[in-house]
């Protein structure tokens, strides 16, 4: 690695104003780990200020994972830093593909009994599967994406894009348009 300047970590400072405390670990970060040190622990108080630090130090550094063990701080830096990309687990998000089946009086929930889809709260992908037909599980499933369905350009980036695929694309589209789902 070469040498981490603390005017280039600075720079990358998300905010207007650095506090003189942030600027003193910015610069007691730096001489650690230009003098050899591998692994930096920052304890400080609620409202210091450590996710400004680590972000800038990882902008700084150009690849980085931000790790929060809260749901509610990961919300925080999404919305404090638009730049940062959340990666949450899938029971975090809603099923479109549950949503549509929904939307077009198709969906079978695989925990309600018969006639409560109006109550169902199911929706999530925690769930599993929804009973549309056999084609929704494994591999198969003409509604899933899978890692080999997607590119990755500017890895690990400020401007890091995932793509979907073409072809996964012009299926959606298709089906989307002729109104299967």
């Amino acid at each position: 690695m070469n040498s981490l300047k603390i005017t280039e970590v600075l720079e990358n400072f998300h905010f207007r104003a650095i506090r003189d405390r942030q600027r003193k670990v910015i610069e007691d970060t730096c001489n650690a780990l230009n003098s050899g040190c591998k692994h930096i622990i920052l304890e400080a108080p609620t409202g210091f200020g450590k996710s400004a630090v680590g972000i800038s130090l990882a902008r700084t550094l150009g690849t980085s994972y931000v790790c929060t063990a809260a749901k509610d701080l990961q919300s925080q830096n999404a919305r404090d830093f638009p730049f940062l990309r959340v990666a949450k687990g899938k029971n975090n998000f809603p099923c479109h593909v549950k949503e549509d089946f929904v939307r077009i009086n198709k969906y079978r929930c695989g925990c309600c009994p018969p006639g409560t889809i109006g109550e169902c709260n199911h929706l999530s992908c925690d769930y599993g599967p929804c009973l549309h037909d056999e084609t929704m599980e494994g591999p198969n499933c003409k509604y899933r994406t899978f890692l080999n369905d997607y590119s990755v350009l500017n890895a690990g980036k400020i401007d890091e894009k995932v793509l979907l695929g073409y072809e996964k694309q012009d299926y959606s589209r298709n089906n989307i348009q002729n109104g299967c789902i």
